[in-house]
């Protein structure tokens, strides 16, 4: 074993100081980039490429060049996704401890492309249309520091990475720094654009979320959000952010891992109706005033940093995501309807001081129908607790 360690190490003062080390991890890749069984045998823990890059030093010193460093954290990112499709997947995926390396890789790249040397302690495998650009920005990395020795198509292809790794990772301190690094780019891919509307919104950039929404908007992966959100209550509907304005309140701890908590019951009071006549009667007989349940509901709401989303059950469940503050939820979803149009709803929720577990709140629903545009509003109490099981 200590043999092994000390090859790892030579292999490691090689990559720093020749193009041998990097040589290997560029052939690497390149099998990584094309899958099937020789990936897979590539990306097995131990393997000569992952000895030299899970040793390879972390910090911004000088010795190590970061074309090696943005090299692995790309190889790691691949490697990573291609283990979990490993029977058994082996330990060091199940803990992502390949990903939190790659971080530290990236992010100590993207810091010495801004010309600061510093010393830091689910989709599938990336074959898409940044593959190409990744490889050329690589050829061409130096270990020169200052900005303005780096291309702009390098500073765009090691962002890409970040935001890749960071939304894996699903670290929410993570994703608002990848944001950040997004926001200083004009020209991000689709792709690439999707990675940063999740990190913006789980790490709370919410103006750059926003924005990014407001890019991917008509988009064939922003539809797909939504298709997929309906099925899943695992999966946050980021297409919601185009009608969601920045939140006034504060940011809740991004340090804080993904939080899963249970909606128990819903209770609703209708407290206004507007629209054609037949319909607003028709509200207004159905609640009478009174608070209906929606009885025992079991549903998972999810927090990740600044991002929830909860599937709203009912005879066609409304999957319902947007911002976690610190004084509680505003989420909104929508549903296209077989009759045209959508509904949409606004469901904004607080903690209630005198009653531990309950939330209080407003929801508000509106859709059209054959007279005219229907909104209703209502009170709304829901019981939040943690998963039963």
């Amino acid at each position: 074993m200590r043999r092994v360690a000390c090859l790892a190490l030579i292999g490691l003062t090689t990559l720093a100081a020749q193009t041998g080390g990097v040589g290997l991890l560029r052939s690497s890749l390149d099998v990584l980039r094309k899958g099937g069984t020789e990936a897979a045998r590539e990306a097995q823990p131990g393997s000569p490429a992952d000895r030299i890059v899970t040793t390879l030093r972390q910090t911004g010193d000088a010795r190590t060049p970061w074309r090696a460093r943005f090299l692995a954290a790309e190889w790691l990112l691949l490697a990573h996704l291609e283990r979990l499709r490993m029977v058994p997947v082996p330990a060091v995926a199940q803990e992502k401890q390949d990903l939190e390396l790659a971080w530290t890789l990236v992010q100590n790249a993207y810091e010495r492309s801004q010309g600061v040397v510093v010393d830091s302690k689910g989709l599938d495998t990336y074959r898409g249309e940044n593959a190409t650009l990744r490889m050329e920005a690589t050829k061409t990395l130096s270990g020169r520091v200052g900005v303005e020795d780096v291309p702009e198509a390098l500073r765009l292809a090691v962002v890409s990475l970040a935001l890749e790794i960071a939304a894996r990772r699903q670290d929410p301190v993570s994703m608002g720094k990848a944001a950040t690094y997004a926001s200083k780019l004009t020209n991000l891919s689709p792709r690439d654009k999707a990675f940063a509307l999740m990190d913006a919104t789980h790490g709370g950039a919410w103006a750059e979320a926003i924005r990014w929404a407001r890019e991917l908007d008509g988009s064939k992966v922003f539809r797909a959000f939504h298709q997929a959100a309906l099925g899943d209550p695992e999966i946050f509907d980021y297409s919601v952010l185009l009608d969601l304005a920045a939140p006034k309140a504060g940011l809740p701890s991004l340090a804080a891992p993904l939080e899963r908590r249970e909606v128990k019951n819903l209770r609703l009071r209708l407290k206004s109706a507007q629209g054609p006549e037949p319909q607003t009667k028709a509200l207004q007989a159905a609640f009478g005033g009174a608070w209906q349940s929606s009885g025992p509901l079991a549903t998972p709401l999810l927090r990740l940093g600044a991002g929830a989303h909860w599937l709203k059950p009912g005879p066609r469940p409304i999957p319902l995501a947007g911002a976690a503050t610190t004084e509680g939820y505003e989420l909104r979803g929508y549903l296209d309807l077989p009759t045209g149009g959508q509904r949409t709803e606004a469901l904004s929720l607080w903690q209630d001081p005198a009653r531990p577990g309950t939330w209080t709140g407003r929801l508000t629903a509106a859709q059209p129908t054959a007279e005219g545009p229907l909104t209703a509003v209502f009170e709304a109490e829901c019981d939040l607790g943690p998963p039963s099981r």
